[in-house]
């Protein structure tokens, strides 16, 4: 007997018209921008989980591969909108991992500097080309449904 899959977001929408009287259109749209969040994070996390990497590791691994030059905390902090501490745990983590490597700045031998290591390399593009098979948890998704969902919530993302 063929199981019928109840719409989430649609169930919650006949809720609230139950219930409230509110702004039932917006609460569905923020349910489904949460919910499919959540789909897509944890689509993402199973694929890079895979290569034993969390988002914010493979963001600080991509983040050093886009750069010729190792990074300080500083600057790998602010190119990935992160305070310096948290930069320096990710980066401790990755470190530990053998994904990254620490050096020694050429103009001041004091200052600590980062790069990802052959192996952190190799694991990037693994991970990368992971991501891509899964259009980053958008699968599914044709081009044309993603930039219309792209420009619809572009607006509200400047928050």
């Amino acid at each position: 007997m063929p199981t019928h899959r109840m719409d989430p977001i649609e169930e919650g929408r006949r809720n609230w018209l139950e219930h409230d009287s509110g702004p039932v259109e917006q609460i569905s749209a923020a349910t489904a921008l949460t919910r499919g969040k959540q789909i897509a994070v944890r689509r993402t996390a199973a694929a890079l989980g895979e290569h034993g990497l969390t988002f914010s590791q493979f963001e600080v691994l991509m983040a050093l591969a886009e750069h010729a030059a190792p990074l300080g905390m500083g600057e790998l902090g602010a190119a990935l909108r992160l305070h310096p501490t948290t930069a320096a745990r990710t980066v401790a983590r990755l470190e530990r991992a053998g994904h990254v490597e620490r050096v020694a700045s050429e103009h001041d031998r004091r200052v600590s500097l980062v790069r990802a290591s052959a192996h952190g390399a190799e694991v990037t593009a693994s991970a990368l080309a992971g991501l891509r098979d899964i259009r980053f948890g958008l699968d599914g998704w044709d081009a044309e449904d993603v930039r219309r969902f792209t420009r619809a919530v572009a607006p509200f993302l400047t928050d």
